[in-house]
């Protein structure tokens, strides 16, 4: 199970194309990523996968599947702690923004499960949609721009790209397959795009996909019809938020979760991780070289804090009522709510039991001190008190603060998310 809190204290920061090179290169998350794409089997599935893509906007590789790959290994990044939102340079200048970072992290770990749903699925319109466009209008991959409109078997185009693409690739075998497409871009200057592709999600068949990947994940029907919606959104969230903040588009989206019965916190706290993971996987060629771009996470945030500026109080209070309500539950298994601490110290319900009580949850967090007990009360709470904080909740202090009943007074220390 998936942890409910962020897991991480604030670090030395790095900025997004260095963060993320880093992931690309990392051997472990590319395993990981390949294992997933490697069970999603199938007709639909491989067509997907090999559906060429160009660097101008898809510079990670010549295929969806190294999109899939990649939008993967951020996942597991995010999952494995080598990835932390809050510490990516061009989301920390962003100022009171903290709480929405970490509610990214969070989804991203709470819904693994969904996020990798939507991953395998957010494409699988593409082949239907995929255009090709040449600068050189004479270029057998320069189709018409009336059949960027129109829907329908990309077959013998795809295979005329890819055949195009081999026979070129054959040429610079010294090369590694992210600068074969590259090069080609450069020398061919063919831009592939996939207008409406998200939509192609509703057709039966790719709903159907849909449907069996989110069985073999175990989603239950909301969490299914969430990433359905999000699917669906996607396309044209990314390409409005990717120029500006548009309030517009993020009060079109409240409405939508209204009219389509989403509940709206939830299911744009979701979309938004979503967002994260295709900024992430998403770089660019350009004059300079690759380059990651963040717009679309910065803007969608600078859009909900202009259109519900209560939306950052009311996610800071349910943070603090899950932490609450979790921390409830280690102190009952460790032995220090109030029914088990009123057998040990021999007292029933009273102001001065609930004083001790608040002054003993205090001490267990690190944050304050006992007053004078019996020497076997005090090394009875002791030993429960560093039960507590040896357990994962996001209260636990270090085990060691505060530790001792000889002067008892607990260090202050940062929490200890585990």
């Amino acid at each position: 199970m998936w942890r409910e809190w962020t897991a991480h204290q604030l670090a030395e920061s790095e900025f997004f194309d260095v963060a993320m090179n880093r992931i690309v290169l990392d051997e472990d998350l590319v395993k990981k990523a390949d294992e997933v794409l490697t069970g999603f089997r199938g007709r639909a599935a491989e067509v997907v996968l090999s559906c060429p893509q160009s660097a101008d906007s898809q510079a990670e590789g010549a295929e969806v599947r190294d999109h899939l790959r990649l939008m993967l290994q951020t996942v597991f990044a995010v999952l494995d702690e080598k990835l932390h939102v809050g510490d990516i340079e061009e989301l920390r200048r962003l100022k009171g923004f903290k709480g929405e970072l970490d509610e990214i992290e969070e989804i991203i770990k709470e819904k693994f499960a969904s996020l990798e749903v939507f991953i395998l699925a957010h494409d699988l319109g593409k082949p239907e949609v995929v255009t090709f466009s040449a600068r050189d209008e004479s270029s057998k991959h320069q189709d018409s721009l009336s059949k960027a409109w129109q829907h329908g078997d990309r077959a013998d185009s795809i295979k005329k790209y890819q055949k195009t693409f081999r026979d070129f690739a054959k040429k610079y075998s010294d090369l590694s397959a992210q600068e074969i497409h590259h090069q080609f871009f450069i020398e061919q200057q063919i831009s592939i795009s996939y207008h409406g592709y998200a939509k192609q999600i509703a057709h039966p068949d790719r709903r159907e996909i849909l449907n069996k990947l989110a069985a073999e994940h175990r989603l239950t029907p909301e969490d299914t019809e969430d990433i359905f919606h999000a699917i669906l959104l996607h396309e044209h969230a990314l390409e409005s938020f990717d120029r500006e903040a548009n309030v517009a588009i993020y009060n079109y989206l409240m409405d939508y979760c209204t009219k389509h019965g989403r509940d709206a916190d939830d299911f744009l706290d979701l979309f938004l991780a979503s967002l994260f993971i295709e900024s992430c996987s998403s770089p660019r060629f350009g004059v300079k070289g690759i380059y990651f771009d963040l717009s679309a996470v910065i803007n969608f945030l600078t859009a909900e804090r202009e259109f519900a500026p209560w939306k950052n109080e009311e996610r800071l209070k349910r943070r603090k009522d899950k932490k609450l309500k979790i921390e409830r539950v280690h102190l009952r298994a460790a032995g220090l709510d109030g029914d088990s601490l009123m057998k040990l110290l021999e007292m029933k319900p009273s102001p001065a039991f609930g004083g001790l009580l608040a002054q003993i949850h205090a001490f267990a967090r690190g944050e304050g001190f006992l007053s004078a007990l019996p020497k076997e009360v005090l090394s009875e709470i002791d030993r429960r008190v560093e039960k507590f904080r040896l357990s994962p909740h996001p209260q636990a202090p270090s085990p060691k603060a505060g530790r001792g009943s000889a002067d008892r007074v607990g260090d202050r220390v940062g929490s200890r998310f585990l």
